[in-house]
């Protein structure tokens, strides 16, 4: 009997073992998915905090029905311009909002232009947007640019003399 006991004992402590390192392997492999998201988001936030823009100027062009908003990367890291395709413009007139989608494909649009000629929106380049919006505006507008991360920054506009 004691010689049966002793197996026993040897068979569970192996069975305890791997156990205990298969638990062992789980945890490394969660801890490097961990590891890796939290790697990903830290990077992220660092291309986030690096950039900014500002506004330069905007006006309202009536004979065009569009307004011209010029906008300079004041950030510290270049913009590309599929980023830029993904932001949001907002007029805000008459109380009413009016999101305006980039792309020249329906009434209320936006489009931009390199004013360099080189791909994306380099450190200290202005880009100059041109928005078709679909309403009548105010005398007092206001205009929003808002980037994919959240950023946003509004603009007044007087339209009047």
């Amino acid at each position: 009997m004691g010689f049966s006991v002793t197996i026993s004992h040897a068979i569970l402590l192996i069975a305890a073992i791997i156990v205990a390192s298969s638990f062992a392997f789980v945890m490394i492999a969660k801890t490097s998915t961990l590891s890796s998201i939290f790697s990903q988001n830290i990077n992220q936030l660092t291309i986030n905090s690096q950039l900014d823009f500002t506004f330069v100027y905007a006006y309202y062009n009536s004979v065009e029905g569009a307004f011209y908003v010029y906008l300079k990367n004041t950030g510290l890291a270049e913009i590309p311009g599929s980023y830029i395709a993904k932001s949001d413009l907002i007029i805000i007139s008459n109380n009413k909002a009016q999101l305006i989608i980039y792309g020249d494909t329906k009434p209320g649009y936006w489009i931009f232009q390199d004013t360099n000629g080189i791909s994306g929106w380099q450190i200290g380049e202005t880009i100059v947007i041109k928005a078709y919006n679909q309403t009548a505006v105010d005398l007092r507008v206001v205009i929003k640019f808002v980037l994919p991360n959240g950023l946003a920054k509004d603009y007044y506009v007087w339209l009047g003399d």
